[in-house]
C-alpha cells in the first residue's frame, strides 16, 4: 500500500511512539485493557488552542431557528439568509456576538441551505380508489400497446404544447470552438407563438397526424381526433389525456357518439341541463367509456408525468425548440413539422415501460 504526503518526520514520529508503547503490549493479556493501549497509542496528543467560542446549544438553537419560518415568529420575510439569522440572534439576545460568516459555516455543516427551494405539488387526491384505478388502467396499456396495435388498437398519448416561440436572433451564433462552446445571440426579435397539439402513437413511437395552430380551442382538438379518426375510421382508438376542459366538450362528445353511432339521449349543456352533456364529469364518464369503439383514458389530475407524449415534448424542446431561429410564424410551423417528420424516420420507438402504478417502499 502506498502511502501519499508521508514525511521522513512522520515515521520518525511513529516509530517513537511505537517504541515508547511495545513493551507495554508484551505485558498485557486481556483483550479490553490491549484495546485501550492501542487507541491510547494512535491518538493525538491534546493541542494548544482557544476553546470554541459557540456550544453546543449554540448550534442547535441556530440550526433549529434555521428550519422554522420567520413568518411563525411575526417577522415579514419570506425566508431566511445568513445575515437575518445573525441579525436576530444579536438583537434578541439569543447568543452574544455572531458573524452572517460564522451562520453560513454551521449551515453548511448540517447541509441546510435557507436561501435555495424547490416548487412541490401535494397530494390532493379526494378519490384515492379512482386515482389508483386510473393509473393503474393507463399502465395497462402502455405496457400492452405493442400487442394491441398489431391487432388494430390505436393507442394515442396526446397533448397540446402551448407558447411555441418564433424567435429570430438579432445577430448570427457564434460557432463553437476548442474550449469555448456555441454563442448563442442574447437579443432576439418575437413573431409570435404557436400551438403544437401532438399524438404520440404508444405501440409505434411516432408522432401521427400532429397539428400546430394558433390556438387550443375546442374547435381546434376537435379538428386533431377528426384527423386522427379519418386516418383509420373502422379501427378501435384510446386516446390518453389529461383533464382539460377542452378535452371534455359538448362538440367533441357529440362527434364521438356520431361516430360510435349512438343512439341515446345526450341531453343538455348547463345548470339546468341533463343527461350525458350536463357537467364536465357526465361528459368524462361517457368520453371514458370502455365499452366504445373510440374512447378516452384520462390521466389523474396533476399527474401529466403519466402522459408519454410529455416524454416526446422534452425531447423536442432540447433537440429543436431551445436553439431554433424563426423569421416567422409559417417558418416556426413548417420547421416543426419538418423535425416531427425527421423524428419519425430516425427516433421513433415504443418507450419501455416499466411503472406498474405501485408506490416505491422505502
Amino acid at each position: 500500500m502506498k502511502l501519499k504526503n508521508l514525511s521522513r518526520k512522520t515515521v520518525i514520529k511513529w516509530n517513537r511512539r511505537w517504541l515508547k508503547f511495545s513493551s507495554k503490549f508484551s505485558n498485557v493479556s486481556d483483550e479490553n485493557k490491549m484495546k485501550k493501549l492501542v487507541v491510547e497509542c494512535l491518538s493525538d496528543s491534546k493541542r494548544i488552542g482557544r476553546p470554541s467560542t459557540y456550544s453546543m446549544e449554540d448550534v442547535t438553537i441556530i440550526v433549529h431557528l434555521a428550519c422554522t419560518t420567520p413568518e411563525s415568529i411575526s417577522l415579514p420575510l419570506s425566508n431566511w439568509s445568513s445575515r437575518s439569522l445573525a441579525k436576530y440572534l444579536v438583537d434578541n439576545k439569543i447568543i452574544g456576538k455572531i458573524s452572517h460568516e460564522r451562520i453560513a459555516f454551521f449551515l453548511r455543516k448540517a447541509h441546510l441551505k435557507p436561501h435555495r427551494s424547490q416548487y412541490w405539488l401535494n397530494s390532493r387526491t379526494r378519490n384515492p380508489e379512482d386515482y389508483d384505478l386510473r393509473i393503474k388502467d393507463i399502465c395497462f396499456l402502455y405496457r400492452n400497446a405493442i400487442d394491441m396495435c398489431q391487432k388494430g388498437v390505436r393507442i394515442i398519448s396526446i397533448d397540446e404544447k402551448t407558447g411555441i416561440q418564433a424567435i429570430e436572433r438579432a445577430e448570427l451564433n457564434l460557432p463553437m470552438r476548442p474550449n469555448s462552446p456555441e454563442k448563442v445571440e442574447h437579443e432576439y426579435i418575437r413573431h409570435g407563438t404557436q400551438c403544437l397539439i401532438a399524438n404520440f402513437e404508444v405501440g409505434t413511437g411516432k408522432i401521427i397526424a400532429p397539428m400546430v395552430s394558433n390556438n387550443r380551442k375546442n374547435e381546434d382538438f376537435l379538428s386533431n381526433i377528426k384527423n386522427l379518426i379519418a386516418l383509420d375510421p373502422s379501427s378501435e382508438w384510446i386516446f390518453i389525456a389529461d383533464q382539460l376542459n377542452t378535452h371534455k366538450s359538448e362538440e367533441l362528445v357529440r362527434f364521438i357518439a356520431n361516430e360510435i353511432k349512438f343512439e341515446g339521449d345526450l341531453g343538455k349543456v348547463g345548470h339546468h341541463g341533463s343527461g350525458i352533456l350536463k357537467s364536465m364529469n357526465s361528459r368524462m364518464d361517457f368520453l371514458e367509456n370502455k365499452n366504445h369503439r373510440i374512447r378516452f383514458q384520462f390521466t389523474p389530475k396533476h399527474c401529466s408525468w403519466m402522459n408519454q407524449v410529455e416524454i416526446w415534448f422534452s425531447g423536442f424542446s432540447k433537440r429543436y425548440i431551445k436553439r431554433a431561429n424563426h423569421s416567422s410564424l409559417d417558418q416556426l410551423k413548417k420547421g416543426i413539422l419538418h423535425y416531427i417528420e425527421f423524428f419519425n424516420l430516425n427516433y421513433a420507438k415504443p418507450y419501455k415501460w416499466t411503472y406498474t402504478g405501485k408506490v416505491l417502499q422505502s
